[in-house]
């Protein structure tokens, strides 16, 4: 095995030391809880407001759709209808909160790494980036448009509990990774398929770290 081989080998199998060594610190430090608080605040706000309305305005409509026109009983148009506005309401505020908590985590990286100095290290070999709150809102939503398919069909995994749910973090780690780095690449002048090519130079480090901070999660 060539040395690159091997120190590619070895960054895989550490990828979930340096998650562990970031939630220590987040810990240690609660100045940086607080850019966590709002995701939930609003995610929480969001799905009390989605309930209310699909259960006044959508669910007895819905439910007069199955029962007349669709020919179904009540004694299942009734729990069906409940357990299809529970479900959407939960796939529409899953968006939510992956959406903000990863605007969350961008600006929780950017400020650890500018505490280290590394961010300011950066910036003075690349430049810096101004930072546009809905250019990295729409980066973050075409992330997820590409992580929450991958994620769902994944999902039966979990069926097999402990190793499924291990497996699922690790085959969805590495596009939680590459959203949370995405930022940074653009810094050194990587863009579409130079991060690409970067993310499978570097697969088993991407891969070991988000599966190890998806089963912290």
């Amino acid at each position: 095995m060539s040395c690159c081989a091997r120190m590619s080998c070895c960054a895989a199998f550490f990828g979930w030391w340096y998650t562990v060594r970031g939630l220590t610190y987040f810990l240690a430090r609660p100045v940086l809880w607080q850019k966590l608080v709002w995701p939930i605040l609003v995610n929480i706000v969001t799905t009390i407001t989605s309930l209310y309305f699909l259960f006044s305005f959508v669910y007895d409509p819905l439910v007069e759709l199955m029962s007349t026109d669709w020919g179904w009983y009540g004694f299942v148009a009734k729990p069906g209808t409940i357990f299809f506005l529970v479900a959407v309401g939960a796939l529409f505020n899953t968006v939510i909160f992956f959406l903000l908590f990863a605007i969350a985590q961008a600006q929780l990286l950017r400020a650890v790494l500018g505490s280290l100095g590394i961010l300011d290290q950066i910036r003075r070999d690349h430049g810096d980036r101004p930072a546009f709150v809905v250019k990295d809102s729409l980066h973050q939503f075409r992330f997820l448009l590409v992580r929450l398919p991958l994620m769902i069909v994944t999902l039966p995994l979990h069926l097999l509990f402990p190793v499924g749910t291990f497996a699922w973090c690790v085959i969805n780690g590495w596009l939680y990774t590459w959203g949370m780095t995405y930022e940074f690449m653009l810094l050194t002048g990587r863009r579409g398929w130079k991060q690409w090519d970067l993310v499978q130079k570097h697969f088993g480090l991407f891969l070991s770290f988000g599966g190890a901070a998806l089963l912290l999660e």
